[in-house]
């Protein structure tokens, strides 16, 4: 239910294995006052930002190789 008292049924678009949150949990759900259905759950690892962290410590991992790879290379 919104603030202003309208119920909205809606699924996040982002899903993690093992899920954030069980059947039964209570989760703090964030929505857009203006578009209630896009909604994400509260929590830096529910929004499927644990996604991007990891990509981007992959292409940081890939970009330290290949530089260390450029530089001693004749």
């Amino acid at each position: 239910m919104t603030l202003n008292g309208q119920y909205v049924e809606a699924e996040t678009g982002v899903g993690s294995s093992p899920p954030s949150a069980r059947v039964g949990d209570r989760v703090t759900v964030l929505y857009d006052p203006a578009g209630p259905d896009r909604i994400r759950l509260e929590g830096f690892w529910a929004g499927g930002n644990g996604v991007g962290v990891l990509f981007a410590f992959l292409g940081l991992v890939f970009l330290v190789a290949a530089a260390a790879i450029a530089a001693f290379s004749p």
